[in-house]
């Protein structure tokens, strides 16, 4: 594996579905959710089937994928200008994005690229209906599909779902086509049924799309001005690549302040020229219906609860479309005047670089490509083959450890050493029993006479084991190797629960 884009757990899930679907598993969401459906997951099945259970087969589905992305870039933008110059500068700008594209392309935290490709097809279909080009019961009904799949997948779907409905509503309000919307809905109920079928008989499918990961808001109202901050200051700044989507930090800013002018000035742009009388109807509707995409989910991001993350990863499905929207630009700049031609290349060539730059910067510096927040929960993988030989050696093979720690060393062992993620990783010690999101982990470790604790990156709690284990007169060895502390040799084997680490969980 790459040492510069580290694995961790919530990649490690994935995998982990992936082997358990291959032994007969049929799982509907990422474990331990009721959201993001496990597409992500049985289309690794298909790699591990292919390559082997290894990090190497989860990342080349994400290439593939990626490859899939770019291309379908490039026909969504050949479909709207007819321009081979505005369709090779989109993909141009996709081949080489900014860093938090890289990041959320690179290492798989469920369906993110999956819904990029999505919504590609999902646009070009769409846009064949939407000018009249194609209607056949066939291309509604894949359009529904797809779309449904998406749904089931990862509600960002919306961002072309939702517009395409408005627009073929609008375009067809005189004479809706009864057949073609059959198709659509009978489309679209089969590719969500998986999600149907769970939702009705699971109500916190639809709780966690209100209420979302964590959310500390109580009101719409409330939330809107710290939604608008994140989104401003941190979300949008990473959609351009003026910043890694995992540190408060600048990359490059003078050229990164002309990076985002140009941003601006594309859709500035467009937006002037759709009040134009230059434009042809079937490109102003559909150049309407990319950029309703867009203030679609500023606005779910701004009222709904996930925008208080600031990693910019919700704001991904938006970044093709600025690449369409730079195109299409560059291409009007191209054709305007001869002279102009060399001024819409370097303006290409400025964005292009910075991009780059910014990629290699980080390849090449600190962490590498890391999709964690905190120095405490990245773990670089550079000791992970110590960690596992040495608890080999004890032959230690369950145990508890933390969130970040616990499913990478399972799938990195095939599932030979179970960690229960039922240890804190924050430094303020604070636990969330969603952490556990695959419990027959915890039932293996309880069954278990022997037990170590495995930390990372938290003296804090360290120091707060050694304490309590001495109070409850448990005799233990103690050994560092990088990042990890490993508590063995365990007189007795207490749990996380009994130490009063973490509450006492009565069905547990």
């Amino acid at each position: 594996m790459s040492r510069r884009v580290t694995f961790g757990s919530d990649e490690a899930v994935i995998g982990l579905m992936a082997g358990h679907i291959l032994q007969g598993a049929h799982p509907i969401f990422y474990y331990g959710q009721s959201y993001m459906g496990s597409l992500d997951a049985y289309l690794t099945a298909v790699s591990f089937s292919i390559m082997g259970s290894n990090v190497a087969a989860i990342r080349v589905v994400q290439t593939a994928l990626y490859l899939a992305t770019l291309a379908t870039t490039y026909a969504l933008a050949y479909r709207i200008t007819k321009s081979q110059f505005a369709a090779a500068a989109s993909a141009l700008l996709l081949a080489t994005p900014p860093v938090l594209f890289s990041v959320y392309t690179t290492s798989t935290l469920g369906n993110y690229v999956e819904i990029l490709l999505l919504n590609n097809i999902i646009w070009i279909i769409g846009f064949e209906l939407l000018t009249g080009s194609r209607d056949s019961f066939g291309w509604w009904f894949t359009m529904g599909l797809l779309g449904g799949v998406g749904w089931w997948s990862l509600p960002l779907i919306i961002v072309s779902v939702i517009p395409l409905i408005g627009a073929i509503i609008w375009r067809f309000r005189r004479a809706i086509p009864v057949v073609g919307a059959s198709a659509f809905l009978i489309g679209g109920l089969i590719g969500a049924s998986a999600w149907w079928i769970y939702a009705l008989t699971h109500i916190d499918t639809f709780g966690f799309l209100l209420h979302g990961p964590g959310s500390t808001s109580t009101s719409v109202l409330s939330a809107l001005p710290l939604h608008l901050l994140v989104l401003v200051v941190f979300n949008l700044p990473a959609l351009i690549g003026l910043r890694p989507s995992w540190a408060i930090e600048w990359i490059l800013l003078p050229v990164g302040v002309v990076v985002a002018g140009l941003y601006t000035a594309s859709i500035y742009s467009i937006v002037r020229r759709l009040r134009s009388s230059g434009i042809m109807v079937d490109q102003r509707l559909m150049l309407l219906t990319l950029l309703s995409g867009v203030g679609l989910l500023i606005i779910v991001f701004l009222v709904s609860p996930f925008g208080e993350d600031p990693s910019g990863r919700y704001l991904l499905p938006l970044y093709p479309i600025c690449a369409v929207v730079m195109g299409i630009w560059l291409e009007r700049i191209h054709r305007s005047r001869p002279r102009l031609e060399v001024l819409s290349l370097i303006l290409l060539g400025v964005i292009t670089f910075y991009n780059l730059w910014g990629n290699i910067w980080y390849l090449s510096h600190g962490p590498g490509f890391t999709t964690q927040f905190s120095p405490v929960t990245h773990i670089p993988n550079d000791h992970d083959t110590e960690l596992i030989d040495f608890l080999d050696s004890i032959h230690a093979t369950r145990g508890y450890s933390n969130y970040w720690v616990t499913f990478r060393i399972a799938f990195l062992t095939e599932e030979r050493i179970l960690l229960s993620p039922r240890l804190p990783y924050k430094e303020d010690l604070s636990y969330s029993f969603g952490d556990d999101r695959y419990p027959a982990y915890t039932s293996e470790v309880r069954k278990a006479d022997r037990v170590v604790y495995v930390t990372a990156n938290l003296e804090v709690l360290n120091e707060l084991l050694r304490q309590r284990f001495k109070t409850s007169a448990v005799d233990f060895q103690e050994k560092h190797i990088g990042p990890y502390t490993v508590f063995y040799d365990l007189s007795i084997p207490v749990t996380p629960e009994d130490l009063s680490i973490i509450p006492q969980l009565s069905s547990n």
